[in-house]
């Protein structure tokens, strides 16, 4: 265990303050429950702005390991899958780039949860899915009240709340490749102590083949404990603390397949990447101060994050390295970069592709330098909100102090490849020297205010954001020392953000309508945009159109992005329309006959365009009313129910239309630069036996090898699988 330094005396202090005050005036009862942004189904109905609930029973229908694949469910959220497995979340919504998720707001428990938010937004670590009870959605002028990422919208993944009553659930699953899963948690009451014990074991061996290495693992292994307390201070208010540990092992690589390889056999990988493999661990603590009195609430939550990781993974490719780590470009290429490699080997000229396939299916000697992207990463905070109900208003405040950093260190080995894959290493890096030897840290302070007007049939909910954030960055160019600096940036910015909503009451639905103003922190100039929306929604039909005008629109270099030229660098797009409908319809059918059954469909359609035309390092040429990147034109998700002599039936497809990886204009996207479209059908079957469930699911069940993302090379869904388990209740 780590030890905790707390640097946020001041603010605990007020926040002590706080507590004294609303506890010895409190007097309404209160009860334990998930931490929410949003609350109950009643909620939603009332709710300002577009947003969704996921709930546990939705989840259990096919044990979802994968975010990805639950946020189909929700319209206007979108997920691009890197592993097959959502190990890490690449969330977009309405619009916003999905590379890891670092344009929304990702929480746990209504806490960011990226590993350093502001400094670095990029969530390489996504919770462990398989644990959560739920997911809630936020989009639209509700989204206000979740910054600092206050464009798209908010995911908040509901953890496992504390039962009840003493209860417990026990989770086996088996099946192909190797899976293997084991999630337990108990708990319950004991007076006015509560507690909950979780720990979540998901084994997979991995469905990739590495030529040359056909025994090689390309899977993951995922441990979690998760420990709870709760204690009812009295009648009114009560604490929770929430500590989590977590770590990852998985065999996962960058490098994807040219062309002619993924069309001979996509699910395999190339014999350089057998060596590439991600660590990381996670540490997380939440302290929970919560009251309720009369037209009024209160909630205080310290926050602590701490994240390490080190991803060993191919960064550059050659013809050979030598003892002193040069590496010689593979003459026809004439670059060592992956995506350079991966389009020499696409290349029309026959010289060029044979020199660089030879060198990736290791049919003649090549070289690789294998990075340590060794980084550790914090983050530390409070949050306040209180909600105050006075005649026809219902005010709610919120305020947050945050501080976090990242720390990179970043050795890099080189390899020779023979003939047949095997790698030797030449070189043994034990000192860098490079812009990669930096620290980045951030500093965020913001306050929301809010304020529901019930108006006859009418509630309008005007609301305001006040932002004040910091980041500074500092390069070593000596070693592990860092006596030597090299050069020291620092951006602040500020922002006011106005948001409004309304929702009309009618007879047999609620209109709703609202804009905001949105942003995004950066090293730069900040990203902003106007949000706007109107839909209708019923209980079981909820339509919306949406509207995001940005002023500034702005893309960041990442490597995991394909980008491989100044990591971390931030490009402006200038302005841009994103826009799009968005359709969820739910309904059960002979609910009291032999037969129930239920549908649920997520249906949307959007477009994104250039509203200018400029030229870019990063965008490309660009000419006016050229479209987006990475935004899928189409995403439809449909879930059948049907129980048939007590055995539960379901059915999941999802389709996800073409996108492409860069910038195109009305022409279309090259064939080069587009992700087909594909569309995957899951299935499971349910059947209770008293408190014992046994279950089986059939994943991509037409085996489905599309291209589903493209950087680096072609990636695919992992092939059609079969997994059997039980869920036994006590």
């Amino acid at each position: 265990m780590r030890i905790i330094i707390i640097p946020f005396m001041k603010k605990l202090i007020c926040m002590s303050l706080a507590l004294i005050f609303f506890n010895a005036n409190a007097w309404a009862n209160s009860e334990q429950e998930a931490v929410t942004i949003i609350g109950t189904q009643e909620d939603l109905q009332s709710l300002s702005g577009s947003g969704a609930i996921i709930t546990s029973d939705d989840l259990d229908m096919f044990e979802f390991s994968d975010v990805g694949k639950a946020l189909a469910l929700v319209p206007g959220v979108y997920f691009e899958s890197e592993d097959a497995y959502g190990l890490r979340a690449n969330i977009g919504v309405r619009g916003t780039i999905p590379h890891r998720s670092e344009k929304i707001t990702l929480m746990e428990d209504g806490i960011l949860i990226a590993p350093a938010p502001i400094s670095s937004p990029a969530a390489y670590y996504t919770p462990t899915f398989g644990r959560m009870s739920g997911i809630e959605v936020l989009k639209g002028p509700s989204a206000l009240t979740q910054g600092p990422l206050t464009i798209g919208g908010a995911v908040n993944l509901i953890s496992t709340p504390i039962p009840t009553e003493n209860a417990g659930t026990l989770n086996l699953e088996m099946g192909q490749d190797g899976n293997r899963k084991l999630h337990a948690h108990y708990g319950g009451n004991s007076g006015a102590l509560g507690y909950l014990v979780e720990v979540y074991d998901h084994t997979n061996d991995g469905f990739m083949q590495i030529a040359g290495n056909p025994g090689a693992d390309t899977g993951f292994d995922k441990n979690d404990v998760v420990l709870k307390l709760s204690y009812q201070i009295n009648d009114n208010s009560s604490l929770l603390v929430k500590y989590q540990d977590g770590d990852e092992t998985s065999d996962q690589t960058y490098l994807a397949l040219a062309d002619a390889d993924f069309a001979r056999s996509p699910r395999s990988r190339y014999p350089l990447t057998a060596l590439d493999n991600m660590d990381n661990e996670h540490e997380g603590y939440n302290l929970t101060y919560r009251t309720e009195r009369e037209n009024m609430s209160f909630s205080a939550t310290y926050f602590y994050n701490d994240y390490a990781r080190n991803w060993f993974k191919v960064g550059k490719i050659g013809a050979s390295v030598d003892s002193a780590g040069t590496l010689t470009n593979i003459a026809a290429v004439g670059s060592s970069s992956m995506q350079d490699v991966i389009d020499g080997c696409n290349s029309s000229v026959v010289a060029t592709a044979t020199a660089a396939c030879g060198v990736l299916n290791a049919t003649t000697t090549g070289a690789a330098m294998i990075k340590n992207n060794n980084r550790l990463y914090n983050a530390e905070g409070i949050d306040l909100k209180a909600t105050f109900e006075t005649g026809n208003h219902n005010i709610t405040v919120g305020y947050r102090d945050m501080e976090d950093y990242e720390s990179r260190y970043q050795l890099t080995d080189g390899y020779s490849v023979a003939i047949g894959g095997a790698m030797t290493k030449t070189f043994t890096d034990t000192a860098t020297g490079t812009s990669d030897n930096r620290r980045k840290d951030g500093k965020l302070e913001e306050y929301f205010i809010t304020d529901a007007i019930s108006l006859g049939n009418w509630t309008v909910t005007p609301g305001l954001r006040f932002t004040d954030y910091e980041t500074t960055e500092v390069k070593w160019s000596d070693e592990q020392a860092r006596a030597v600096v090299a050069s020291t940036s620092t951006k602040k910015g500020d922002a006011s953000l106005f948001g409004i909503g309304a929702t009309y009451d009618m007879a047999n639905g609620t209109l709703y309508m609202g804009m905001h103003e949105g942003m995004t922190p950066t090293m730069g100039d900040a990203e902003t945009a106007d949000n706007y929306e109107i839909g209708y929604r019923n209980g079981n039909l909820d339509i919306a159109y949406f509207l995001s005008d940005y002023d500034n629109f702005v893309g960041t270099c990442t490597v995991s992005s394909g980008c491989e030229a100044g990591d971390g660098a931030q490009y402006n797009g200038g302005t841009a329309e994103i826009s799009g409908i968005e359709i969820s319809y739910s309904e059960s059918f002979n609910e009291d006959g032999e037969v129930p059954l239920s549908m649920a469909i997520a249906v949307t359609s959007q477009e994104a365009e250039f509203s200018g035309t400029f030229n870019s390092d990063f965008f490309g040429s660009i000419t006016k009313g050229d479209n987006m990147e990475e935004i899928p034109e189409i995403l439809v998700s449909i879930v059948n129910s049907a129980t048939v002599r007590g055995t539960t039936y379901n059915t999941m497809l999802r389709h996800v239309g073409k996108t492409c990886n860069t910038a195109f204009g009305p022409a279309g996207c090259s064939v080069e630069n587009q992700q087909d479209a594909y569309t995957v059908i899951d299935m499971s079957a349910e059947r209770s036996f008293g408190d014992l469930d046994g279950y089986l699911k059939v994943g991509n069940l037409w085996d489905s090898d599309e291209n589903i993302a493209l950087y680096y090379g072609k990636r695919t869904l992992r092939g059609r699988y079969l997994d059997v388990g039980i869920r036994y209740d006590f």
